[in-house]
């Protein structure tokens, strides 16, 4: 049996709790699985754990979004997304 523990939220917290069981639900994940992403998110930072495929997603993610910025807004815009990814420290290093 899996060891349980409980855990007691603030009143403002309730909010999103509740929007984080419904998301989780809608993509067929537990409440427990999106709190122990976090937990392992948060432990990796704190311990200064660096994440490459976290990179990596970040930087397709970004290409994508650029991508996308370029096709609706032309190039300026799609400079801003580059330079926020680069001040980010997230940029590809050549």
């Amino acid at each position: 049996m899996s060891p349980k523990v409980t855990l007691y939220i603030k009143d403002g917290d309730h909010d999103v709790w509740t929007r984080a069981r419904k998301l989780a639900e809608q993509s067929d994940r537990s409440l427990s699985d999106l709190t122990t992403a976090a937990l392992v998110a948060y432990v990796n930072k704190e311990e200064g754990v660096s994440s490459e495929m976290f990179e990596r997603v970040l930087r397709r993610v970004t290409a994508a979004v650029k991508e996308e910025v370029e096709k609706i807004f032309g190039e300026e815009p799609a400079k801003e997304v580059k330079t926020a990814h680069r001040r980010a420290g997230t940029r590809r290093k050549a």
